[in-house]
């Protein structure tokens, strides 16, 4: 199997296919594709995501094109579409990058800004813990299956019910 994402005149990916192929090149997958299709098209690995090869083998063009991604030709590479305008193309990840780190995993990007900031918790009795880098209920879960009641200000357990 052989997948390719066909680009418009903007290297925008508009769709991707796979194709049955015998082909190590790729190219009677890709002959099919302008044959019966026309258009542009660029092979891409399905098993590739921020330039990382998911099975250990050697990533190729960065992602596995998407349809809304772009093909830059430069960097030889897909890319998911762009965040914000003040993000930076990170060449090493094949993705996006803001322009200043992010300090942890509750923190939104402001645009207008040009900075992270803390994110809104799930539930408004729910506190920042620097130390864990998320948002904490004010009382640890309990073993087993629980969800946070609000309303209550404590986990209730969830009660299976058998309907036959």
């Amino acid at each position: 199997m052989a997948h390719f994402a066909e680009i418009n005149e903007n290297n925008k990916v508009v769709r991707v296919l796979v194709t049955d192929n015998n082909d190590p090149n790729g190219d009677e997958g890709y002959q099919f594709l302008v044959d019966n299709f026309g258009g542009t098209w660029i092979k891409t690995s399905y098993n590739t995501i921020n330039n990382k090869h998911l099975k250990g083998g050697q990533p190729f063009r960065g992602n596995f094109a998407g349809v809304g991604y772009v093909y830059d030709e430069n960097l030889d590479i897909f890319l998911p579409p762009k965040p914000f305008e003040s993000w930076e193309i990170d060449e090493e990840n094949a993705n996006w990058k803001a322009p200043i780190p992010k300090p942890d995993v509750a923190h939104v990007w402001n645009e207008e800004l040009g900075s992270w900031e803390l994110g809104e918790p799930p539930y408004p009795s729910w506190n920042y813990s620097r130390e864990m880098g998320r948002f904490e209920p004010p009382v640890p879960r309990p073993a087993g299956k629980y969800y946070w009641n609000e309303e209550l200000g404590k986990w209730a357990e969830i009660i299976e019910v058998d309907n036959d």
